[in-house]
């Protein structure tokens, strides 16, 4: 084949990823905050958070640059397709297939968030809050909201309250 099909095919490609809100590649960011979330569509504890992830975003997204990862490739990318178009995010959601993020950041578990600079430090990695002190079992009422703390003393230039709180959920594999 000719360079120009490849350039087609790839171009194809990657059209068809955007459609899907799942793409295999990272994205050059305008804001120096990024939150990267780990997910897996398999995983009750990433589901269990949704709703709170897209809080989040109403609350943070207009500051704070927000991407769901979704780790390596037990996920295919039809169920990834499947998993953002059933569970819509108002933010970009990527397959992290060489599991590149995993690495940069030490995510362990989906689902678990890491909080970075514009420098690449990690602000806060861990959960989104207490709601599941442990796997299965989730608290009627929460009572720390790591995340959204952290968050509100990072924009009031405040010391951040938390630096890394172990997330419960869903382990991720690595292979």
């Amino acid at each position: 084949m000719t360079s120009r099909v490849y350039s087609f095919i790839i171009a194809l490609w990657v059209f068809l990823c955007l459609l899907t809100s799942c793409v295999e590649s990272s994205r050059t960011r305008n804001r120096s905050i990024e939150l990267f979330v780990f997910l897996a569509p398999d995983c009750p504890a990433s589901l269990y958070y949704i709703p709170e992830l897209r809080k989040i975003h109403t609350s943070w997204g207009h500051g704070v640059n927000i991407t769901g990862i979704i780790p390596g490739t037990a996920a295919s990318m039809e169920e990834c397709a499947s998993f953002s178009g059933q569970h819509p995010l108002p933010f970009e959601v990527i397959r992290d297939s060489e599991m590149e993020y995993v690495q940069r950041w030490g995510a362990e578990v989906t689902p678990e968030v890491v909080l970075v600079d514009g420098n690449g430090k990690i602000l806060y990695r861990g959960a989104i809050d207490d709601a599941q002190p442990e796997l299965g079992t989730k608290r009627s009422v929460v009572q720390r909201r790591y995340l959204h703390e952290t968050l509100m003393a990072l924009d009031a230039q405040r010391p951040l309250p938390y630096k890394d709180i172990p997330a419960v959920g869903c382990f991720i594999e690595r292979y």
